[in-house]
């Protein structure tokens, strides 16, 4: 068994060291000495720093270790940074409680100077004040200082000179050095030709990096006026800025100016050793051009004229430009599809075209190729690259991507299209914001108040409608369509309430990933301002017109009155033409449509007719009035056809008879008016055959089989058939049909009977026998009911043995 005392002071770990810091340029200074021990001797140092306040250390796990006789270190950092640095001293027993200082290292400052030394020379047009845009006129290129300490702020200025007024004819710009003409300015070649003037700029330092607002340095302007306008100076050579295998960007800088503004530039270009140069004229004052529809690896020549509303300037020499290799061809293929909450993209490369692919790019519209991002590269893409996933795009878009390859000449044509939507998309009213629907005064309710107020959901959701706001409950609104109809207790009148405020809501149910939401929500609104409008009464029927169909009635018929508002009935008044009485005019009956026909009227007398137009504000106009006695009648009909030597029709025969009116009637073209003739015991129909235009119509009947009548063809009354568009006089009116009975026609009979056979035998003898020898004639004899008459060379069939044989007629 062993035992000892432990001495306190060995026990001890070393106390605190004390730490100061000095900030310098870009670091600072650090120096400590130890403090009490109260422990073992101290065998060395650590520390450690950062510039984030002790968010992160350096190293970040463990101290850095220093010897035993450092006292002393100087850190690296960035001038305005804050540095954290902490201490301990080690010793046997381990590692003391850290110090922490906190220094910021600080710059020197330097003055700024003039980038054009001492003294600096600028011009500007006589008479300049303000350029085309109505800006200000600038004097040369800016008089520009350098500073050399980072993030030193410069500001010029003008210094006022007591015994000048020059500097009153300009100004300064306090952060670019930007000298322009004043707006009161009159520069004038004649009167003076230069301006002298000094520009001050500071940093707003000392050189302890102090705040100061003294000037660091100033430097002489000279301000010439020029005097004489002139063409553009011959430019310099244009140089190529950009070009393709199959294109080429020649960009040049204005040359000098003493004129007006340069207006337009001449580009001449060629192939070397071609005799004529082709010249085009770039848009405006524009610095570039690019010629397209080259050929890749082909020198081409150019040069340039400069043009101004004085002149044109000399050519430039010529310079030349040559056309890469080709760039790779457009991907084949491209497809999109939804990875969660990214896209995925894959194509199908095209040739490179003798240049490996190096980079590979995607761009996408969020409205269908309207407006596109820009490109951004696909990081670590090379030709083996053929996918890739989009990430952080936001939800309820159509997305659609393009892909591009490059090689060392340039980028591909972008790939095909490809789109996927993704998320939902909100529906959009057809009418924007605001939208105005009409509907007249005392209308119904469930009235339609307008065309719907629909919008459209661009994933063919399904919408819901609904209404809000001031006056949505004087009406409905059809949840499925968005029609707006007069509500069931409104009752709409113009001169209590001309107009309606409300608003309607629409939703598809459905938040922005697609998902079915709980809870409605409304995905867009439109303000809605109903007007009610004042309803008058109509104006008076057009277009009146009478036809009788039958002896006791008139088929009346007109058009809606071309003035006041529409009507909703019509009341129809008839009385005999002529009548004088009180009482003639019949009781009004109420009409919805245009027509009506009038029954149990008396035969064969004239009527006069009346048509009112109303409406709920009742009638304002005088009625259409309309007389049968005006309309076009039928004079006489007649059998106009020859019935032959023998006053008697045939089978086939046709039977014409004519219809005349006291003027011109007019057949439509599908018509088919028809005439109505007694034949024996029947009636038979004669279809219309001409006379359209003219006061006569002809009818045609063709007799048949089985028609007979020995007492001759009669018409009866009122036998014209025709529908009431069928004819029209030349008033547009249709004609009455009315006419008078044709008695029977004793020189118009009809016989369509055939004759039968009653007896058919052989009256002829044979020589010997009862036989028939050789060239002997057998003859037979065929009688009939009714005399019968010959054409042609009519035969009889016999039956010899086996054989059939023709018999002639005798």
């Amino acid at each position: 068994m062993y035992q000892g005392t432990v001495n306190e002071s060995v026990a001890a770990p070393p106390g605190a060291p004390t730490l100061t810091a000095q900030s310098g340029n870009k670091f600072i200074d650090l120096s400590w000495s130890e403090s009490n021990n109260g422990g073992s001797a101290i065998t060395g140092w650590e520390y450690r720093w950062s510039d984030d306040n002790g968010e992160n250390w350096d190293p970040s796990e463990g101290w850095h270790s220093l010897a035993l006789a450092t006292t002393e270190l100087q850190l690296s950092g960035t001038n305005g940074t804050e540095l954290t640095v902490e201490l301990r001293a080690l010793n046997a027993r381990g590692s003391g409680p850290a110090t922490q200082v906190k220094a910021t290292p600080t710059p020197d400052n330097s003055a700024p100077t003039f980038d054009d030394g001492e003294n600096a020379t600028r011009a500007v047009p006589e008479n300049s004040t303000v350029d085309s845009n109505g800006d200000p006129v600038t004097v040369g290129t800016a008089i520009t200082a350098t500073d050399q300490d980072e993030g030193d702020v410069l500001t010029y200025a003008l210094v006022d000179d007591e015994d000048s007024e020059d500097d009153e004819a300009f100004t300064i710009n306090t952060e670019s050095g930007q000298l322009s003409v004043a707006a009161d300015a009159n520069l004038n070649y004649e009167s003076q030709d230069s301006y002298s003037l000094t520009v001050s700029v500071k940093d707003n330092r000392d050189d302890a990096n102090n705040v100061d607002d003294a000037v660091d340095a100033t430097i002489a302007v000279t301000v010439n006026i020029q005097d004489e306008i002139e063409p553009p100076a011959t430019p310099a050579i244009p140089a190529v800025s950009n070009r393709s295998a199959h294109h080429l960007t020649i960009s040049w800088s204005p040359p000098d100016n003493a004129g007006p503004e340069i207006s337009s530039y001449n580009f001449d270009w060629r192939l070397p050793g071609a005799s004529e140069f082709t010249t085009e004229t770039p848009d405006g004052d524009a610095k570039n051009i690019t010629l397209l529809g080259l050929t890749h690896s082909t020198t081409y020549e150019f040069r340039l004229q400069a043009v101004n509303a004085e002149g044109a300037s000399g050519w430039s020499d010529t310079g030349t430009g040559t056309t890469l290799a080709d760039v790779p061809e457009a991907p084949s293929t491209l497809s999109a599809a939804i990875n969660a909450t990214d896209i995925d993209l894959s194509w199908t490369a095209g040739a490179d075209r003798g240049a490996a692919i190096d980079l590979w790019q995607y761009r996408y519209s969020t409205d269908d190729g309207e407006n596109w991002e820009d490109w951004t590269n696909i990081a670590n893409s090379d030709a083996t690259t053929a996918a890739h996933s989009v990430s952080n795009l936001s939800f309820g878009f159509v997305y659609t991507f393009e892909v591009r390859a490059r090689n060392s000449t340039g980028f591909s044509a972008s790939s095909p299209i490809a789109s996927v939507v993704f998320g939902n998309r909100p529906a959009v009213f057809d009418d924007g914001a605001a939208v105005i629907r009409s509907v007249e005064e005392n209308m119904a309710a469930g009235t339609k108040v307008g065309e719907p107020v629909v919008a459209q959901d661009p994933d063919g959701d399904t919408l819901t409608y609904s209404l809000s706001g001031t006056d949505a409950g004087s009406f409905d609104i059809d949840s499925n369509t968005g029609q707006i109809t007069v509500g069931g207790s409104t009752v709409l009148d113009y001169e209590t309430t001309a107009s309606y405020s409300m608003t309607v809501e629409v939703t598809d149910g459905k938040d922005e990933t697609g998902a079915s939401q709980t809870a409605s929500t409304t995905d867009g609104t439109i303000s809605v301002t109903v007007n009610v409008t004042d309803v008058k009464p109509p104006g008076a029927p057009t277009g009146l017109t009478l036809k009788s169909p039958s002896p006791t009635k008139l088929t009346v018929r007109w058009s809606a009155p071309d003035e006041g508002a529409p009507p909703t009935h019509y009341v129809v008044r008839y009385q005999e033409d002529g009548c004088t009485g009180l009482t003639c005019w019949s009781d009004g009956s109420t009409v919805k449509g245009t027509y009506t026909t009038l029954t149990g009227l008396t035969t064969a007398t004239d009527y006069e007719v009346s048509v009112e137009a109303h409406n709920v504000e009742g009638s304002d106009a005088d009625s259409a009035v309309a007389r049968t006695r005006d309309l076009t009648k039928v004079t006489s009909v007649s059998l106009t056809s020859d019935a032959g030597d023998d006053s008697v029709y045939a089978i086939g025969d046709e039977v014409q008879a004519t219809v005349m009116f006291d003027g011109r009637v007019f057949v439509s073209a599908n018509a088919n008016p028809t005439l109505v003739l007694a034949i024996g015991d029947e009636e038979r129909t004669a279809s219309y055959k001409s006379g359209g235009g003219t006061d006569s119509l002809l009818f045609s009947y063709v007799i048949v089989d089985g028609d007979s009548d020995s007492d001759g063809i009669g018409i009866a009354e009122n036998a014209l058939g025709i529908e009431e568009t069928d004819l029209w006089d030349i008033s547009g009116t249709a004609p009455a049909s009315k006419h008078d009975a044709v008695t029977e026609q004793m020189d118009h009979q009809v016989d369509g009977i055939r004759p039968m056979i009653t007896k058919l035998e052989i009256t002829s003898k044979p020589t010997h026998n009862n036989t028939y020898a050789r060239n002997e004639s057998i003859i037979v004899k065929v009688d009939f009911d009714d005399k019968v008459y010959i054409t042609g060379t009519p035969s009889l069939m016999l039956r010899v043995g086996d054989t059939i044989r023709a018999a002639p007629l005798l």
